[in-house]
């Protein structure tokens, strides 16, 4: 009896120092969760949304109206090089062009090509210099922003996150950013002129839209 009883005593004082180390290591946790220095770092999932394009576009400036409307017009362009070619197939010419042979043709094809490849061209050098220019912006205003900062933001901020947004975040702006607006606008501008060109074919098609 006596053995059992020194035994049940033994079993309770360990049964309280164990509960005794989980509350205060319990506490611990809390402390140093209260104590943290460094802040979490917020991240955005899913799509991008269209306020980070339209505070792109208002970066990049007026010319980027400019650069949108010279890059339809290099779409219309390549449109009408393949109309050309059909024309040239089935021999559709104006009156004053009866006696037309192929190299009318093949002239006229080259420099409308020609010409929608400078067109092309134009349009992408001024996409690139409208993204430097927001870019150049977009970084010149967090640097501000980081200059101005406080002591507190250096002391809850790791230096790796404030490189990370001024290396890997100006190369999703200048790389992945750019290549979705200019693929975006660009199959834009071919679903609305190949429309037109059904509308213009067949009145009736515009009903249906």
């Amino acid at each position: 009896a006596v053995v059992s009883t020194q035994s049940t005593g033994s079993l309770s004082l360990m049964e309280k120092m164990k509960r005794q180390e989980s509350i205060a290591s319990s506490l611990g946790e809390k402390d140093e969760k209260k104590g943290a220095l460094m802040s979490k770092e917020e991240r955005e999932t899913g799509a991008v949304s269209v306020w980070v394009y339209w505070t792109w576009a208002c970066s990049a400036g007026g010319t980027l109206a400019v650069t949108l409307l010279v890059l339809l017009f290099s779409q219309i362009s390549r449109i009408l090089v393949d109309y050309w070619i059909t024309v040239w197939t089935e021999r559709q010419v104006p009156a004053w062009q009866e006696n037309a042979d192929d190299k009318w043709y093949i002239v006229t094809y080259v420099v409308g090509a020609i010409m929608s490849g400078l067109i092309t061209l134009l349009g992408t050098v001024m996409l690139v210099l409208d993204a430097m220019r927001a870019s150049r912006k977009l970084f010149t205003a967090m640097l501000l922003r980081i200059m101005k900062a406080t002591p507190r933001f250096f002391d809850i901020t790791p230096l790796g996150r404030i490189v990370s947004r001024f290396s890997n975040d100006i190369i999703s702006i200048d790389t992945t950013l750019l290549e979705n607006i200019n693929s975006a606008y660009s199959l834009f501008c071919r679903v609305l002129c190949v429309l037109v060109m059904q509308i213009v074919a067949s009145p009736y098609f515009a009903i249906a839209i």
